[in-house]
């Protein structure tokens, strides 16, 4: 605990080093920087965006710039070097044609910047505060304490029982209601149905008249998770009323369910869940640590628990009675910039299991879920075997996944494409023709695909995904791939999607060629991910002499293996 009061401060220490580093840097330097744009030239003013005023408008300018790497996304912050000085905030960015629209602040209406870069640092008091409080109070019976020391769920009904007797849906139901002031972790590896057993568990406790809040490390993952409660309610004609705070910049998605209300103040939010205007909540850390949501509510559901770190997770515990982990730590972690001491550097799910090196949750701490909806059993196969200890299974049907009339590439699993080159770091060209003729094998005439109900489907550019390991490689893909329909994306990207055919391109030629090391180019969350986004076909497209690392540490050779394992019990799928 107290090396978690100091949690957010040494994470935000290493975003302010790289915010000076980078207002440091000419902009020739900045070129080859992945969070900066240089040699920007003004194209046109598009538009105006809300400003953060009400009734206020920014003007939208439009920029071109010449091929570079760059992560600069949608909608976060820019700026210039000098001060370093707000420029505005991104509205648009495509970086196919390399144009981005900013929304210029007032100040910089006229100026138009020749390079810009992205080191936005965000306040974390209200968690910090909150962890603070918690500390002060470490003897209290609370959800939080229970999170910390690791205790098994207290529950009204008695302890934890082994599933037996009951689903996975009837037995999370169950416990979501018995829960007293305490945690309940639920770990659902990829295609277990997580997304909608927390929506059922969420429902059930609706039903009993509870107020339940969500919080997760972004506002698209809650609506993600909101908008499968609505569907469930109006499927069973139960009625629910959900709100959610909304974010910075933070429009309603397209896609986002009508039935959500939007609050805008966070008293707002405040004052419709505790005046029970609402049933369930949305919010982020930020929302859910502040100390007037304390007891806000009965229940609140953090999910992908496995990205939300342990720090934030005791920070927004105060607001509820009792806390349910929702997620998976096998797979993408939560990103952390700052060094932390051993035992606080990992995700709430994480630290439930105990240590890095368990995979799975024990049944007496939590609820495990066993079976994948998504993957063929060729495919489930290795996943289980090296990411959950061999306790996940297919379910019944998915060996009727498979592939169909595509050239030389028929049925289902996993296959390796091996491509030979050299001196290649952040994308290779060798790859990207592989993975066109793949494509354009998978796409022949009478390609079909068939689903778990046994139904034979054309296999059209819809159905495959391509991931790649790095932006850079994404960028050309994308302008390979992406006018004939094929989506593009990173791990990060396709996180909770899934594809009949996923093609994974790792770029480096050799493990030494890697950006960021072999911690980055052959994580194992990040295997796992791109794997089992497929539900018939997962191809890895890489540099065989990715198989050959040189292993200096245990670590290493546990990294290595995953990559090496796959490719054993894969079936070449280049000839």
């Amino acid at each position: 605990m107290a090396y978690l009061l100091d949690w957010h401060r040494r994470e935000d220490k290493a975003q302010y080093w790289e915010r000076y580093r980078l207002n440091d840097l000419p902009d020739d330097e900045l070129f080859d920087e992945r969070n900066a744009i240089a040699g920007l030239e003004f194209v046109e003013t598009v538009g105006t965006a809300p400003g953060r005023r009400r009734g206020s408008v920014k003007r939208v300018d439009r920029y071109i710039y010449p091929q570079q790497d760059t992560e600069i996304r949608d909608n976060g912050e820019v700026l210039i070097a000098g001060k370093p000085t707000r420029v505005g905030d991104v509205k648009a960015h495509d970086r196919a044609t390399r144009l981005i629209d900013i929304a210029k602040v007032e100040a910089m209406t006229d100026v138009h910047p020749t390079a810009i870069f992205a080191a936005t640092v965000v306040s974390t008091d209200a968690q910090q505060k909150s962890l603070l409080r918690l500390a002060e109070r470490v003897d209290d019976v609370s959800c939080g304490m229970d999170l910390l020391h690791r205790r098994p769920p207290r529950l009204s009904s008695g302890r934890l029982a082994p599933l037996v007797y009951e689903t996975p849906v009837d037995y999370a139901r169950r416990l979501a209601l018995a829960l007293d002031r305490t945690t309940l972790a639920v770990q659902g590896p990829p295609g277990s149905g997580k997304t909608y057993i927390g929506a059922q568990m969420i429902r059930a406790l609706v039903a009993a008249g509870k107020r339940v809040g969500v919080v997760a490390t972004s506002h698209k993952v809650i609506v993600n998770l909101l908008d499968a409660v609505i569907a469930q309610a109006r499927a069973t004609g139960e009625p629910v009323r959900v709100g959610r705070k909304g974010g910075k910049n933070d429009a309603a998605d397209e896609a986002e369910d009508a039935a959500i209300r939007i609050y805008e103040e966070n008293g707002e939010a405040l004052t419709a869940i505790t005046a029970r205007e609402i049933d369930v909540l949305g919010g982020t850390a930020w929302l859910w640590a502040r100390d007037e949501f304390a007891n806000s509510v009965d229940v609140l559901v953090v999910d992908e628990a496995g990205q939300f770190s342990l720090a934030n997770a005791l920070a927004v515990s105060p607001a509820a009675s009792s806390l349910v982990l929702l997620g998976d730590p096998q797979q993408l972690q939560q990103p952390q910039k700052g060094s932390h001491p051993d035992g606080v550097d990992v995700s709430a799910l994480q630290h439930v299991l105990g240590g890095v090196h368990v995979q799975t949750m024990p049944a007496d701490l939590g609820l495990f879920l066993p079976v994948t909806w998504r993957m063929a059993p060729s495919l489930s196969a290795f996943t289980s075997e090296q990411f959950y200890e061999g306790r996940l299974d297919a379910r019944e049907g998915l060996d009727r996944q498979a592939l169909d009339g595509t050239d030389g590439l028929d049925g289902a699993g996993l296959r390796w494409i091996p491509v030979e080159h050299t001196a290649n770091r952040h994308w290779s060209a060798e790859e990207i023709e592989t993975v066109d003729a793949l494509i354009a094998r998978l796409l022949r005439p009478g390609a079909r695909w068939t689903t778990g109900e046994g139904d034979a489907r054309p296999l059209t550019p819809a159905e495959i995904l391509v991931v790649a390991a790095y932006n850079a490689h994404v960028n050309r893909l994308t302008d390979r791939l992406g006018p004939r329909g094929i989506r593009v994306g990173t791990v990060d990207k396709f996180q909770g999607q899934e594809a009949p055919v996923v093609i994974y391109a790792m770029a480096a030629s050799t493990p030494q060629d890697a950006p960021r090391g072999m911690e980055f180019l052959f994580s194992r969350h990040r295997l796992n991910v791109a794997t089992s986004r497929a539900r018939c076909a997962a191809f890895v497209v890489a540099s065989p002499a990715l198989l050959a690392p040189e292993c200096r540490t245990p670590r290493q050779m546990l990294l290595a293996n995953a990559l090496c394992r796959f490719v054993e019990m894969a079936t070449r799928g280049a000839g």
